[in-house]
């Protein structure tokens, strides 16, 4: 059985993020917008977790700032991290394969 929501302190085990920066970047980025319970709970779903995960790589990876990150998911919102893995991926076999077969490896 799949878990389809998940706490915010789940959330923070699974993105080694601590609550208090999923919820300032819940403030500034629109698409970060858990369910929340009548008691004022979040409720985070998956897509929810790959989007953390994703601001995450772009600012402490990729140096965004929290603006970049708006923009960024402004002009490509819906490019989750898998396929932006496997793009690379794809990418990096692609080099290996031409090495390959110009013999240089």
């Amino acid at each position: 059985m799949t878990k389809h929501y998940f706490s915010i302190s789940e959330v923070e085990e699974l993105t080694s993020l601590k609550p208090h920066i999923i919820r300032y970047w819940e403030k500034h980025i629109p698409q970060l917008n858990p369910i929340k319970t009548r008691g004022g709970k979040r409720r985070y779903k998956k897509e929810h977790i790959e989007l953390l995960l994703r601001i995450k790589k772009w600012i402490y990876e990729e140096g965004y700032t929290l603006q970049g990150v708006k923009s960024k998911l402004k002009k490509n919102p819906s490019t989750p991290l898998s396929s932006t893995l496997v793009t690379e991926i794809k990418k990096t076999l692609k080099e290996i394969l031409t090495l390959l077969k110009d013999g240089e490896i």
